[in-house]
């Protein structure tokens, strides 16, 4: 999978990616999806739960980080919200062009974040904990 953002320079250290990398950036990208549907149709996840016909519980961790979603799974939710939903897309690797802190995408309606993004959410969610933490 072609990133548009270095991961090495996120992570600060050489990345090779494998399924399990692959796949965790795959369902976090279809989760993020989920999740701005879920905004825009005004909806809640026991919402959605309950029109997939599942546990809220389930459907938490069906949308998790080590979930590991059949295509059965992603197509209940896609009728659930009421969307469309495309096949994984296979395609060569390339070569990143530009500022790779620039780089940024769309997929699904939904932009991919790029470093700067990234930054700016882990520093956002690091004062979050921090307030949480003394609250």
């Amino acid at each position: 999978m072609t990133r548009d953002y270095d991961i090495e320079s996120i992570l600060g250290v050489p990345f090779e990616e494998t399924p399990e990398t692959l796949a965790y950036d795959l369902s976090a990208q279809f989760s993020s999806q989920v999740s701005q549907r879920l905004d825009e149709a005004g909806m809640t996840l026991k919402e959605l739960s309950e029109k997939m016909g599942v546990a809220q519980p389930s459907l938490c961790k069906m949308l998790g980080p080590k979930s590991n979603m059949t295509m059965k799974t992603v197509a209940k939710i896609a009728l659930a919200l009421d969307c469309d939903v495309a096949a994984p897309e296979l395609r060569g690797k390339r070569e990143t062009e530009g500022d790779p802190e620039e780089a940024s995408q769309t997929i699904g309606g939904c932009k991919v974040l790029n470093i700067r993004d990234l930054q700016e959410k882990r520093a956002k969610i690091s004062v979050a904990l921090t307030t949480a933490k003394e609250g």
